[in-house]
Parts: C-alpha cells; sequence; structure tokens
C-alpha cells in the first residue's frame, strides 16, 4: 500500500492526475441531431425547432410572422411580415424591409452542444447596396455582424460551436446595409446539436444515504465512517480518524473499453499522511488523492482518467495511509464517462490532430502521421484545465464549463474552445492551430481575470498528453551547450515503467558547468516514425514519465515550472505559453527536418525568411588591447576599425556580409550608458562607422548590455543621477559591474524601447546584440512578479515587448541573440531571434559538437557559429578544417583581433576570400533551404564526424553537400558514408571539394544502403566538402 503511492503525482494542493492506461478504448460519444434550416422548413410555426419573426427595427421586439400562400415556392409558400410584406423567409432564404429584419430562429429543445455551420450569399445579383448577416445567441452576437455586398454570390462561410441550455435560441438575423433594393440573400444554416448523457457510477458517492456511519453500498474500513462534522457538498461525507492503513470501497459496474474519469474531494486536517482514491490496485488504474506533505487545511480536488477495457466492474476505494495524525474526510467521489462532444480535426501536411471537447476538458482522440497512419492517442488523452486560483487568502477550485467554440480557416484551420468558471469568474480560450505545410498543431492558452479582484494563479501545463507506441519509444532531448559543449549533447533514455525525466530550461547566464536543456523532445518509435512535443518559453521544463506494461504510456507535460504563480490584475490575462505537438515518419532528422522548415516558414523573423542573403556572414571588428580595470572582454576602438573598413580589398570582397562592434565600445565600464567611450572614440559616436560600414555594403551589428549604467548621464540607464530609476534593477550581477534591468518593470520597457530605437537610428546600427541576461534569472524587486518563481516569466514577457517593438518599428531591423553563448535557445526567444549565438566557445571541435546537437532542434539559418580565425590555428589544411567547421551554419569570426593597424593577417585573409564566398555562392542556399541530417555519430576529437544537407526540391546545380572531418585517423583513413534522404531512383554525381580523384556517380539507393568509401591521407585535422550533384 505504501509503495504504490510513489506513483501518485503530487504538486501541493493542485489537481493531481492520474495516467491513462493504454488499452485499445474508445470513449462514449453522445447523440448528435441535425438541424437544416431548408430540410426543416414548415407551414407551422416551431415545428423542427424553426421559427420565422420579423424584428420591429421601431419598436425593437420579434413578432412571428404569418405564413403566405404562393404555389411558385417549395411547400407552397412562405413566411412574412404582417405589414412589411418585403420582410420574409423561404425555405432558404430571406429579404429585408424598410423597418423589418427577417430572422430565422431556432430554439433549442435540450441542452448540449450547438454546432452552427453553413454559407450566407447574394441571391439577387442585380443591384442595391448589399446586406448585414448577424448570428446571435439570445440576443448577445456570436457571429458577425457581416456585411456581403449587393453583387458577392460566393458569400461567407461560419463555423460556430456554443452550449446550449433548453429553450436557448439561436437567431439568424438579416437587415438592411442602406436600402433593401434587390436584397434577397440565400441563407440555408445548420445545427447539428450533440447532447452529454454523462453520469456518475459511484452510487452515494456524496455519503448521504445510509444510517449513522454507515453509508448506504460501501463497506467501511477500520476507523472511517460516514459523518457529518465536515462536506464538501450536502450534509455528510466519509470520515476517517485512522493512524495506520485503512480501506473504505464499493463495487461499480462499468462499461467496457470506456474512457472514465475518476474525481473526488478531499479534506486533511494537517499535511501528515497519505489519502487517495483508487481502483483497488488493477493495472493501470487511476489513483487520485493528496500525498505527505500536502493538502492541510482545506478541500483538495483530484482527478483521473482511466479507460476500462475488458472490465464491466471493478472497486472503488478510499485509502488512508502512510500514518496519519489527525482525521480525514473525502466526499463526492465520482466515475463518470468521458463523453466526446463536438470535434474538429486540424491537420499539417504530417501531423493529423483530432480534437474532441468532452466534460473534462480539450480531448485529443487522433494523433497521428496521415502516411504512417498509427494513432498516438489511441487511448485518447483529455489536456486537463488550470484547476486553482487564489483572491487574496482564499483558494477557489475552478469549475469549468464549455462555453462555445469558434473555427478559423484564413491560415490553415484554428480552433478556439472557450470556456467559463463562475466561482470566481474568469474565462480561458484553449486554442488550437494547424498551419498549412509540414510541422507541429500549436496550442496556447488565455486566462481572462473577469473577477473584479487580483488573481494569484498557479501552474497551468501547456501541454499534457498521454502517448504510446508499438514499441517502448526512445526519449531523445538536447543540451543547450551554451557557454561550452556538454559531454553527451545528445541523451537517448529507452523509457520503461517508473521512468520520469524532465528536460529543464532557464534564462539563467550559465557557466559551462550548467546544461540545461532546449525545450523540445521527441519519442522515437523503433527508427520508423515518432512524435514530438516543444514549449515556447525560456524558463520551465517538460517532464516525461512512462508507465504500464510494454509497449509503456508516456506521459509528457510541458509548462511552468510546478511552484510557479504569479497575480493578474483586476481585467487582465494570463498568457500559458505555446506550445507544439507534432509527429513524422522515419527517422528523428526526419521529424527535426520537419519541425525546422515549420519553425522557417512561421517561427522566425520574416527577414530570415524573404532575404536570401541571410544569414550573414559576420566578423567583429577589430578591437584593441583589453583594459583589465574597464574592459575586461576587450576594448574597442574607432581607429583600427575605420582602417579595415577603407582596406583594399574591401571586406566584401571577402563575402563580408555584417561587422560586429563588440564588448567595450560605451564609457568606461559603464555599460547602460550608450556614448562611445571619448578616449577610444574619437568622433564621439558610432554614428560615423555605422554610416560608413553601410557605404561599404555592410550591415552594422553593436552589442548592447541591459545593465545598470551606475552613473550622471540624464540619458542613460541608470539607478543613479538626473535620470535615476533604482527599482528598475534586480539584484542579478554578473561581470561586477552595473546590475541586470528589471524588465518586470513595465517602465523601464516602456524606456529601453523608445531609447534603444533612438540609439540605433542615431548609430545607423541594423542588429541588436545583447549578452550577459536580458531575461534576469532573478530580482529582489516586485513589480508584475512577486514571488520570485514568476520573475522570469515577467522578464520575457517584458523583453518580448521590447524585441516586438522594435521590429515594428524599424525597419530591417535584426536581433543576435546571445547570452553568455547560447542560453536562449528557446522557441519563444528564437521566433524574435535572426541567429542564436550557439556557444560561448571558439574552437573548431566545440563549434561542430554544438551545431550538431542544435541543429536538432533549430533551423541552421540561426545557429550562428562563433570562431576564433587566427594564425594560432595553423596554415594549409589545418585551417582548411577549422574554416569549414564554421560553414555548418552562420559563420562569424567572433575574436578578430586585428589590433590597431585595423588588419587581418594575409594567411586568415587568403582563407576568409576562400571560404566566405564559397559559403555565400554554394553552401548558403542549403543552409536556408536544404533538410539535414546526421550522418555520423557526434564530433569527439577523435574519430570521424559529418553532416549532410540535401535539398530535394532545388532547381540549383548543388542539391546537397557533406561535410566530413577527421581529427585523429585512430578509426582508420577510410571511412564508410551513408547517405539519407535521397530519391533512390536518382544518379547522382559526387564532387570532392580537395580530393576530385575520388570523384563519382552512384544511385540514391546505392548511397543510402551501400553508401560511399571516402579516404583521407594524412594523421589529423584532415576534411573535405562533398558536393552532391
Amino acid at each position: 500500500m505504501r509503495k504504490k503511492m510513489v506513483n501518485i503525482i503530487v504538486s501541493m494542493t493542485l489537481v493531481i492526475m492520474a495516467i491513462m492506461i493504454s488499452q485499445p478504448s474508445s470513449t462514449i460519444f453522445a447523440d448528435v441531431t441535425n438541424y437544416t434550416a431548408s430540410s426543416g422548413f414548415s407551414t407551422v410555426q416551431g415545428t423542427n425547432q424553426w421559427f420565422y419573426q420579423g424584428y420591429n427595427t421601431s419598436t425593437s421586439s420579434y413578432s412571428n410572422m404569418a405564413w403566405h400562400a404562393d404555389a411558385a415556392f417549395p411547400l407552397g409558400g412562405y413566411w412574412r411580415d404582417a405589414t412589411q410584406l418585403d420582410c420574409s423567409v423561404t425555405y432558404d432564404q430571406q429579404h429585408d424591409d424598410a423597418n423589418c429584419d427577417p430572422n430565422r430562429k431556432w430554439v433549442a429543445p435540450s441542452a448540449g452542444s450547438a454546432h452552427i455551420t453553413g454559407n450566407v450569399k447574394k441571391s439577387d445579383l442585380t443591384g442595391g447596396d448589399g446586406v448585414v448577416a448577424t448570428i446571435k445567441k439570445n440576443g448577445v452576437t456570436i457571429w458577425g455582424p457581416q456585411s456581403i455586398a449587393y453583387n458577392n454570390g460566393t458569400g461567407y462561410n461560419y463555423d460556430i460551436t456554443t452550449n446550449v441550455a433548453a429553450s436557448d435560441a439561436i437567431y439568424f438575423v438579416l437587415n438592411k446595409n442602406g436600402n433593401i433594393t434587390s436584397d434577397l440573400t440565400r441563407w440555408d444554416p445548420t445545427i447539428a446539436l450533440t447532447t452529454v448523457p454523462a453520469s456518475n457510477v459511484v452510487t452515494n458517492g456524496s455519503f448521504e444515504a445510509g444510517s449513522g456511519g454507515a453509508a448506504t453500498g460501501w463497506s467501511n474500513g477500520t476507523n472511517h465512517a460516514r459523518a457529518s462534522d465536515k462536506a464538501y457538498d450536502g450534509t455528510y461525507s466519509l470520515k476517517s480518524t485512522a493512524t495506520s492503513t485503512s480501506v473504505s470501497s464499493r463495487t461499480v459496474t462499468v462499461a467496457p473499453s470506456t474512457t472514465y474519469k475518476l474525481s473526488a474531494w478531499i479534506y486533511k486536517n494537517n499535511n501528515n499522511g497519505v489519502a487517495y482514491v483508487d481502483m483497488n490496485d488493477i493495472a493501470g488504474e487511476a489513483q487520485v488523492g493528496v500525498s505527505v506533505g500536502a493538502g492541510g487545511g482545506q478541500w483538495v480536488y483530484s482527478e483521473g482518467t482511466w479507460n476500462s477495457g475488458a472490465a464491466t466492474s471493478l472497486t472503488i476505494r478510499c485509502v488512508t495511509d502512510s500514518s496519519p495524525t489527525d482525521s480525514i474526510w473525502f466526499d463526492d467521489v465520482e466515475l463518470t464517462p468521458v463523453v466526446a462532444g463536438p470535434s474538429w480535426t486540424l491537420n499539417t501536411a504530417d501531423t493529423n490532430l483530432t480534437l474532441s471537447e468532452t466534460n473534462s476538458g480539450p480531448m485529443i482522440t487522433t494523433l497521428k502521421n496521415p502516411t504512417q497512419n498509427f494513432n498516438w492517442t489511441a487511448a485518447s488523452t483529455t489536456v486537463p484545465l488550470m484547476s486553482r486560483v487564489d483572491i487574496g487568502a482564499t483558494t477557489y477550485t475552478l469549475n469549468w464549463v464549455y462555453a462555445s467554440a469558434a473555427v478559423d480557416t484564413t491560415t490553415g484551420t484554428k480552433v478556439t474552445l472557450t470556456y467559463n468558471s463562475t466561482t470566481p469568474a474568469l474565462q480561458l480560450k484553449s486554442i488550437w492551430w494547424a498551419k498549412p505545410g509540414v510541422g507541429p498543431v500549436t496550442h496556447t492558452m488565455t486566462i481572462q481575470n473577469n473577477t473584479g479582484s487580483v488573481i494569484t494563479v498557479f501552474p497551468q501545463e501547456s501541454m499534457d498528453v498521454s502517448v504510446k507506441g508499438s514499441v517502448n519509444p526512445v526519449l531523445w532531448r538536447f543540451n543547450k551547450d551554451a557557454a561550452a559543449p556538454n559531454p553527451t549533447g545528445v541523451h537517448l533514455d529507452t523509457l520503461t515503467a517508473g521512468s520520469n525525466i524532465t528536460a529543464n530550461t532557464d534564462s539563467k547566464a550559465n557557466s559551462a558547468g550548467d546544461n540545461d536543456n532546449i525545450p523540445l523532445v521527441y519519442l522515437d518509435n523503433g527508427g520508423t516514425h515518432g512524435m514530438y512535443v516543444a514549449w515556447e518559453w525560456p524558463h520551465g521544463r517538460i517532464n516525461v514519465t512512462a508507465s504500464g506494461t510494454s509497449p509503456v504510456t508516456t506521459r509528457i507535460k510541458a509548462g511552468v515550472n510546478t511552484d510557479f504563480k504569479t497575480d493578474i490584475p483586476i481585467g487582465d490575462v494570463f498568457n500559458v505559453p505555446t506550445a507544439y505537438i507534432g509527429t513524422y515518419k522515419g527517422s528523428t532528422d526526419d521529424g527535426a527536418n520537419s519541425f525546422k522548415k515549420w519553425q522557417f516558414n512561421y517561427n522566425i523573423p520574416a527577414e530570415m525568411r524573404t532575404n536570401t542573403a541571410e544569414p550573414f556572414v559576420q566578423v567583429n571588428a577589430p578591437n584593441g588591447a583589453p583594459n583589465a580595470a574597464y574592459y575586461p572582454y576587450g576594448a574597442q576602438y574607432e581607429a583600427p576599425l575605420t582602417t579595415y573598413l577603407n582596406s583594399s580589398p574591401t571586406p566584401t570582397s571577402y563575402g563580408i556580409q555584417s561587422i560586429t562592434q563588440d564588448y567595450g565600445w560605451w564609457v568606461a565600464n559603464h555599460e547602460g550608458d550608450w556614448r562611445a567611450d571619448p578616449t577610444n572614440w574619437a568622433s564621439g559616436s558610432l554614428a560615423g562607422s555605422g554610416s560608413l560600414m553601410h557605404t561599404k555594403g555592410l550591415k552594422f551589428t553593436l552589442y548592447f548590455l541591459l545593465h545598470d549604467a551606475l552613473d550622471n548621464d540624464p540619458n542613460a540607464l541608470t539607478s543613479i543621477g538626473p535620470n535615476a530609476h533604482p527599482s528598475w534593477f534586480s539584484n542579478r550581477n554578473i561581470n561586477g559591474y552595473g546590475n541586470s534591468v528589471d524588465l518586470g518593470d513595465t517602465a523601464a520597457v516602456s524606456w529601453l524601447q523608445t531609447k534603444l530605437l533612438s540609439v540605433m537610428n542615431t548609430y545607423n546600427v541594423d542588429t541588436f546584440r545583447n549578452d550577459f541576461e536580458p531575461i534576469a534569472y532573478t530580482s529582489a524587486q516586485i513589480n508584475r512578479h512577486k514571488y520570485g518563481t514568476d520573475t522570469m516569466y515577467w522578464n520575457a514577457r517584458g523583453f518580448y515587448d521590447l524585441l516586438d517593438y522594435m521590429y515594428v518599428n524599424k525597419s530591417g531591423f535584426r536581433y543576435e541573440n546571445c547570452n553568455a553563448g547560447g542560453n536562449l535557445k528557446d522557441f519563444a526567444t528564437l521566433k524574435r531571434s535572426s541567429v542564436v549565438y550557439q556557444t560561448d566557445i571558439y574552437d573548431a571541435l566545440s563549434n561542430r559538437q554544438v551545431f550538431y546537437d542544435s541543429s536538432y532542434a533549430i533551423p541552421s539559418i540561426q545557429l550562428q557559429e562563433p570562431g576564433d580565425i587566427n594564425s594560432t590555428w595553423g596554415t594549409g589544411t589545418d585551417k582548411d578544417y577549422a574554416f569549414r567547421s564554421f560553414l555548418l551554419g552562420v559563420p562569424h569570426n567572433s575574436e578578430s583581433t586585428a589590433g590597431a593597424s585595423g588588419g587581418f593577417t594575409p594567411n586568415t585573409l587568403t582563407f576568409m576570400n576562400k571560404y566566405y564566398n564559397l559559403y555565400n555562392n554554394s553552401i548558403k542556399p542549403l543552409v536556408r533551404d536544404a533538410n539535414l541530417y546526421h550522418i555520423l555519430p557526434r564530433p569527439d576529437g577523435t574519430n570521424w564526424d559529418g553532416i549532410q544537407y540535401f535539398d530535394p526540391n532545388t532547381t540549383n546545380a548543388i542539391k546537397g553537400a557533406v561535410f566530413l572531418f577527421m581529427p585523429t585517423n585512430a578509426g582508420g583513413n577510410t571511412k564508410n558514408i551513408i547517405f539519407k534522404g535521397l530519391n533512390p531512383a536518382t544518379t547522382y554525381t559526387l564532387e570532392f571539394y580537395d580530393r576530385t580523384t575520388q570523384n563519382t556517380t552512384a544511385t540514391g539507393a546505392a548511397l543510402m544502403s551501400t553508401g560511399l568509401n571516402v579516404t583521407f591521407t594524412g594523421t589529423a585535422k584532415a576534411s573535405d566538402i562533398i558536393w552532391i550533384k
């Protein structure tokens, strides 16, 4: 008994969701009755639930129309107003009059969900000024008003779902636009009414029936008894005074192959002991309750889902365990079938998701790749809704009730489900979106505070699904490798019962020893297909657990950390971060290529997608010697930069497209004072340098820190002096100078929006580069955040508000994402990033390792590889080996120590000229558009490594490229390379960049099965590029 309680998932006093078993299953599907206007048309008002009325615009009242016999019409007539005779309703058309709006009204015969679909369009296209169509529920508009032009014979579709009570009315109202000329309009709506027959199969789960301490139908355990001293509702509950294990139980009847929801309310006087409701330890049972250390002094609601499989009965138990020291009460124990109401299909090219509304929230009934045709959610999985908010010291368990659904097909399919809570008054929107092309379905939630008070919200998972493959899946997750590569980088874990793995992420400027994860996990099903979940925020986790017999059921939860809470002001909205869920056929590389193509299409800055010159080859401006007192990472000087920009040949002749002015250009150690240091910058401003770069055909990237300047300049970001705002700064200090700004403060965000735009425009800057934690990891301030666990949430919101403002207000704005390397490899920041500085270490091997890891998650077009390209790399093939290592993603010479002369060494210039132009002409198109395959193991500095690009859709001569590296010949001088992603029937020409004697032709089938033997001579640092044509 004690051992089984380790399986209870506890989140303080929050809802406790039990795992779903994975037997083949179904939910109970509700009865659906269709009501179509034309087929239900009648000569009698109210027949088939349809009524025909005129709305008098003078008196603002509805009245029933009269039947008008006319043999020219179906059924021999139509309905019209008694006095305004043009105001009429036929079996499928309506016409207005001067002061009368025709209305076709449907009245719900019973409670349920009404799915309203159809089209409204003009019938008479000969003249007039058009009409206006509106759909209302009980007088409240739920669609429209929609203006329809006089000659619009195509019209407008509508697709609305709304809950109705018995006798609720849906109105289809037509009114004139200006005059009534030629206003005949075709309007034949259909309403599909879904009724919900859910019922609790646990008789007397409220313990109201009984005599004294005996509850009817229940077998009481020792020191368990029916009692009236405390109840969640009604008068009675089941009370335990046991100090050791005790069980009360009853048998219930269930339908086979049906999904049920088990729920209960439990009250513990203190946090000691365990209390739960289960199913007598049967395999795959639902188990819900309150564990040790939680729940004391309040009623706690718990729920979970279970599929009955072949079972027709089971035993429900109320259990107290683990040595309680005070009383415990159970109430309202329920087991109800999960009833599927209306459903919607959301399809991308490689992910099909069927979404249904149930009495438990959104339910995924189908999740599959259309080609593989394997349903990961055969048992169905319900996404739980937020269970708790506090108002002051009062805790509320939310009573969400489904209200309506709206479908938008403007770009793909977007379904918005709306739920309302009455105590307290909240509105939740669950928004699911499948966009055209390959990629995932996204899920976003918003929670509107309508209570009239400040509320404290608690964790809401962005995604919470249970899935099951055909074998025990392999979980893939990836380190950020921010400050330096993780020793493993790509983590593969075969999931078995009891597996519990968490991929954590945060915004901290981590040291090399901190290795949190990119917020993405893949589940690989035997190498033939898989699914994935990703999460769009810089602070939180993806938790993966497995249970049951092989193949295990895997539960994936993506969201904020379990200790999260934050306040939402009156009338404001809490935005739950977006999650992605997708499927794929093939290998994890195939899944990654699909996900990255979706990011390229929808989730990166538009300029990266539309400007084929992107991504830019970039080098750092020449810098001078570091000044340990003021510029520990190197000082920047105007003179060498000017010399370099005016050099001949020009930087652009070498393929360079952008130059970065890096750390150390500001006044001494005043990092938030964005004026050039007058000692090192003779002109006193960076404006001239920016202008000169543009004249030379270069983009200008400038490094900024959002830190306290600690000076008296009235225009500085500072906590002292005439512009002092000490409340704008956190207590987070990274490099010994100013503290990080706290972007939870809206005034600080507003000031930065205006200031950064002004500075970038004045200095002619194209790209904003940040560093050292623009999203503060911690802060002692209280602003939008106040609990510590919500600091990064609101700092992230503030930072994105800053970036979004810049994209809107500065044409061509670019953002280079750096946070002590690649610590912000989350999809919320990446969707705003032109490039991400993938790591903070600059050698060839480290960059290949980081690229290998990150390219499973992030498009190559964003992965900037910072290389320390200088004479210490040697010459000849050593430098070829090094330069090629930085051509896999976005090359960036990040440590150009050219010195005061403003020139690079001749050897470095030779290799820049060789490779940067090669990159722009031949490699960049692949980085932008091609699929990427990890054809050899992760680089280790000893054995061969390499990656392959291939674009099946390009018309260019070069279809792909293989980059191969032999750090040493410890594994031999010859390597067999198995290609991926080619067309088996096509014959390809393979051309080596260096070793042309190994050029050959082969079919895609041969290259992907037998492969190609490649030979390098020498003992170390050999490399080559093989073009696929």
